[in-house]
């Protein structure tokens, strides 16, 4: 029945999710199904476990925070500046595209791709690439840096629901990131006709000011971490948020709050870990697990179940709730399985046709889903691969 039941609901979610319902929605859903499916009478203890975990509300606030510093980049119109500032400072096509759509992925907000894409469409057009590369770049790139960006919503959410330190994730993911890196620019950007370096023009100052809120939010919440109690991060990325304000005025910031999506992204947080405690109690995932034969690895249920999860579903946040209660039904929760489900969760999510930095990029260069795919399904495996193999010899070593 807890097989039968963590399936139907697993199909439910994802069918909502492609459906466009809103994720923490769809969530909430699956967290209550999940209960009430198992046994009714535990639905106020996963409700009083969620609301009694710090953690819970550490990820609410951090993450609600995160959404507010990115809408207010946007409405501010420091994402432009800081693009074309990137660019120019770089002066070369190649490492233009890279770091334009790395740097412009820190902040996600919705249609963020969209920011990038015409920078990185001029670059590409100055290089020689196909529609097809530059889009592909546009997206890939985008997701490089993220992965060990220290405030970023998604590292957060898998250390708050894995309970494994942050510095735990992100010193495994360094390499990983670098991979990815490398990977794309043989892949993506190799054989481009040379180019002379793009002509100078950086107003250093423009972009000093349009990068200042980020690494203040970035630097305030790492020393707060590492001064004060790592729980008080969210006050670390208010003081980036705070700096939009005292350098751009006031409005951008009180129209973020009118922003649904930085409640929408809050409520997700919450609901997360209402699944999470909802398939822990249930004993769900452990269940899902036994019943797998007895020779199949681990390795392979946190690598390929959560990838697969991320891919149908088109959320990451979804893909690594699920991957994360994966890993606690292995046997125990440990740095290693962790990293390994947040990668694939991560990876599977990126390459979704329901990611709409997919969709959008596609719209944007004119370019067939099909013909992205081409490209990006061998990478995004040979990335899954490569990825647990760099897990499996690094660990060892930590």
């Amino acid at each position: 029945m807890s097989v039968a039941a963590f399936v139907i609901v697993l199909a439910v979610l994802i069918v909502m999710i492609v459906k466009g319902v809103d994720v923490w929605l769809a969530l909430l859903a699956a967290s209550i199904l999940m209960t009430v499916a198992m046994d009714p009478l535990k639905l106020p203890l996963t409700f009083t476990a969620t609301v009694g975990d710090e953690m819970t509300w550490f990820l609410v606030a951090m993450s609600t925070l995160i959404a507010l510093l990115a809408e207010s980049y946007r409405r501010a119109n420091l994402t432009d500046e800081l693009g074309r500032g990137l660019s120019k400072a770089l002066r070369s096509s190649k490492l233009g595209m890279i770091a334009v759509s790395a740097v412009m992925g820190l902040l996600p907000v919705a249609g963020g791709a969209l920011m990038s894409a015409p920078v990185v469409g001029a670059l590409g057009n100055a290089a020689g690439f196909t529609s097809v590369n530059s889009a592909v770049a546009n997206v890939w790139f985008r997701h490089t840096l993220i992965l060990i960006y220290p405030i970023s919503d998604i590292i957060v959410l898998a250390s708050s629901l894995s309970g494994v330190p942050l510095e735990d994730i992100l010193v495994r993911q360094v390499l990983v990131a670098a991979m990815l890196t490398v990977l794309g620019y043989v892949v993506i950007l190799r054989g481009a006709v040379k180019l002379e370096h793009l002509k100078p023009g950086l107003q250093r100052k423009t972009l000093i000011a349009s990068a200042a809120p980020l690494l203040t939010a970035l630097g305030a919440a790492l020393t707060v971490r590492y001064t004060v109690n790592p729980l008080l991060m969210p006050l670390g990325v208010a003081v980036g948020v705070l700096t939009i304000g005292l350098m751009r005025g006031v409005k951008a910031i009180i129209a973020s709050f009118k922003s649904w999506r930085v409640y929408s992204i809050a409520l997700a947080s919450f609901t997360a870990m209402s699944l999470k405690y909802s398939l822990e109690l249930s004993g769900a995932s452990r269940a899902l697990v036994s019943v797998l034969p007895k020779d199949v690895n681990a390795l392979l249920i946190v690598s390929v179940l959560p990838f697969i999860v991320g891919f149908l579903a088109g959320s990451v946040t979804v893909a690594l709730t699920i991957g994360m209660s994966l890993a606690l039904g292995v046997g125990s929760v440990n740095p290693f399985t962790v990293n390994v489900a947040y990668i694939a969760s991560f990876l599977g999510y990126l390459a979704s046709p329901a990611h709409l930095c997919l969709v959008y990029t596609a719209e944007y260069f004119e370019v067939p889903l099909f013909k992205l795919y081409r490209k990006l399904v061998p990478l995004v495996v040979t990335s899954l691969a490569l990825s647990v193999m760099i897990l499996v010899v690094v660990e060892p070593l930590i």
